[in-house]
């Protein structure tokens, strides 16, 4: 007898796969977990925030609703929206894309939860897999510097050493 993962039917159903590694969770539960992952580290807020785009009556987190668009007259922030380019790119939206029109800068900042032993690999892929869509963000809205911000995070809760240089770039602290 064999031991299948009972929804995916992958073999082994263990902790590390059911948590972190099960394909056929990847499209609804893990995705509901890293947008939780983003609210309980009040990424999204407290970028907003930090950017003058929310008003100073703030609810905590845990009530704070995630609008997919805010704006002021010289900042946007988007949160997980698709974003039309000139070139077709693999993957043309991230979590979080702040663009400063004024200062002609944007952040492109994506979280993502994996097995402890895929951190850095899934921080390296991510940035990898980004600079594609921030070169195009960068032609198209004449952008004179941009970034990529990834906070990557085990289901164990292990991160990478690059965790606070990115939250402390984007004017965060923990």
């Amino acid at each position: 007898m064999m031991d299948r993962h009972r929804k995916s039917g992958k073999v082994g159903e263990t902790t590390e796969h059911v948590i972190a590694g099960c394909s056929s969770l990847s499209e609804s539960a893990y995705l509901g977990r890293d947008n939780q992952l983003a609210k309980i580290r009040v990424i999204h807020q407290q970028t907003a925030k930090s950017y003058k785009l929310l008003e100073r009556n703030i609810p905590p987190y845990c009530r704070y609703g995630l609008e997919p668009v805010l704006h002021s007259a010289n900042m946007i922030l988007y949160w997980e929206r698709s974003i039309i380019t000139d070139e077709k790119v693999h993957i043309n939206g991230a979590d979080k894309v702040l663009i400063d029109r004024g200062e002609k800068t944007t952040l492109v900042i994506d979280t993502a939860v994996t097995l402890t032993h895929k951190v850095l690999k899934t921080e390296t892929e991510k940035i990898t897999n980004y600079q594609k869509l921030a070169l195009e963000i960068k032609n198209i809205c004449k952008i004179n510097n941009l970034s990529v911000h990834v906070f990557v995070i085990s289901a164990e809760r292990v991160v990478t050493k690059n965790l606070l240089k990115y939250l402390e770039n984007i004017g965060l602290t923990l």
